[in-house]
């Protein structure tokens, strides 16, 4: 037994050091116990042989002091990344809701209840009372006071108790050794996040950061809101300008639709107004050039009425045509995408029934001019301009020289052209009907009834024919 004593006071020497570390004790008879702290040893971010880390240096932040910033291992390079180690969790709550805990098996109150006799008890005081002051006076001041110390006495003793679990303060020399753009960085790094990855356990790629556009007040979703008056103010202040702010929004995406957020950075575009004004992009979706696409002319700060005439340069061909405002619909609308439906089925329906339509007959001829009236040949580029046929390859099929840049077309279909009108007093053949091949000089035209008065040159005649039966004559004789 003095053995085991002796050998066990010898261990309790040799192992003092570690009484504070390892949890060791030494109890009256010399035994010594030794009590392994199960909190988890800190675990190093970092150090594994990833390839993504593999050929970057890494920086690990041990501690912040008054010194400044001490670092585990060389110091860092001008490019090398710093890491902040993750800390463990030591947040105990058990401490903070002792009154929360349950409570041990032997100390568990039990409630009885008492049955009180009927009527009156000795002892109890019934009704309300009023409650009055002690000896000496000033019995109520003083509860306050004590309530008060009492109070502040508590907030004390919770304020030292918090100050506990905080670090101590770091100096500007710290602050200076840890740049702030690369605080945030750090943190991530200690946490397990690689350059390059999204945030998150589950995270597959790197997700940009977003932000709402925020909506006019009291807009209900898909409404646009109504045109505000401008008021331009007689006197402004310094800083201020006439002109009202813009109505910022977000562009618009590549579906067409509106979007409400945008990517950092991203900036925002004014709103279009509502109808039709100088410099916006329309689409015309009744008439003659129905499915094509234009900038309408004119002011900017003009909206046009239904009913009135606004000049359209077409997308494709850069012609500029003449078009009702109301039969113009915004990029993208509900009434943009029924009109094209609409055009869609027209083409089938044309398509499946043809026979007898008189302007399928082949009117073509050399030295008439005439007009693409196709909205697809050639992407569109090719729409309302003009050219003179100069040779006819087959019935319907010819060869036209354009008259605005003089560009050979070959092999153009005659379902893509429809004859061009001189003005008053020009030539004209009529390539239709029973005068077709005589040749004649126009006197006047009716663009409503779609006629024209023509006076034969052979015969000295007059004759009124048809728009469709006559094309501008460019040759010199019959």
């Amino acid at each position: 037994m003095g053995m085991e004593v002796a050998e066990s006071g010898f261990a309790a020497a040799s192992h003092e050091s570690l009484a504070t570390a390892n949890g060791t004790a030494t109890t009256a008879n010399g035994t010594v116990r030794f009590s392994i702290s199960s909190r988890k040893r800190q675990r190093v971010i970092g150090t594994s042989n990833s390839s993504d880390r593999e050929h970057e240096a890494v920086e690990f932040v041990r501690s912040v002091d008054e010194i400044g910033i001490q670092v585990v291992g060389e110091p860092s390079s001008s490019g090398a990344a710093m890491v902040i180690p993750r800390l463990e969790n030591s947040w105990k709550p058990e401490k903070r809701m002792k009154n929360l805990m349950s409570a041990p098996e032997d100390s568990v109150q039990e409630f009885v209840g008492e049955v009180l006799p009927a009527g009156p008890v000795d002892g109890v005081q019934y009704g309300l009372s009023v409650r009055s002051s002690k000896a000496g006076g000033g019995s109520v001041k003083t509860d306050i006071m004590e309530a008060r110390e009492l109070r502040a006495k508590l907030d004390k003793e919770a304020l030292v108790d918090h100050l506990e679990f905080l670090p101590e303060s770091a100096s500007l020399a710290a602050y200076d050794a840890m740049p702030v753009e690369k605080f945030g960085q750090a943190l991530l790094l200690g946490m397990g996040w690689r350059d390059g990855r999204g945030i998150g356990r589950r995270a597959t790629e790197d997700v940009k950061a977003t932000e709402f556009v925020r909506r006019p007040e009291r807009l209900g979703l898909g409404a646009v809101p109504a045109p505000k008056e401008e008021k331009k103010k007689k006197v402004i202040k310094p800083g201020e300008s006439r002109e009202a702010k813009p109505d910022l929004v977000a562009p618009v995406g590549p579906d067409g639709k509106v979007r409400h957020r945008v990517e950092i950075g991203e900036k925002l575009v004014e709103r279009a107004k509502r109808g039709v004004y100088g410099g916006k992009v329309m689409t015309i979706v009744s008439g003659r050039h129905a499915g094509l696409r234009g900038e309408v002319l004119g002011r900017k700060d003009k909206v046009a009425n239904p009913g009135e005439v606004v000049g359209v340069k077409l997308a494709g061909s850069g012609e500029t045509v003449e078009v009702d405002a109301k039969n113009l619909a915004d990029v993208g609308s509900v009434e943009e995408e029924n009109a094209m439906k609409r055009l869609k089925e027209l083409r089938i329906q044309r398509g499946d029934g043809g026979g007898d339509d008189e302007r399928a007959r082949p009117w073509l001829r050399s030295q008439i001019r005439v007009r693409v009236v196709s909205k697809r040949f050639q992407g569109g580029r090719l729409y309302l301009k003009k050219g003179r046929v100069i040779d006819v390859v087959a019935p319907t099929v010819c060869h036209i020289v354009l008259d605005e840049s003089g560009d050979l077309v070959e092999e153009v279909k005659q379902e893509y052209l429809e004859t061009a009108i001189p003005k008053p007093g020009g030539r004209v053949i009529v390539v239709g009907g029973k005068l077709r091949g005589s040749i004649g000089k126009l006197l006047e035209r009716d663009s409503k009834k779609q006629v024209a008065v023509v006076q034969m040159e052979e015969s000295f005649e007059m004759a009124t024919l048809d728009l469709d039966h006559l094309a501008e004559f460019t040759g010199d004789g019959a």
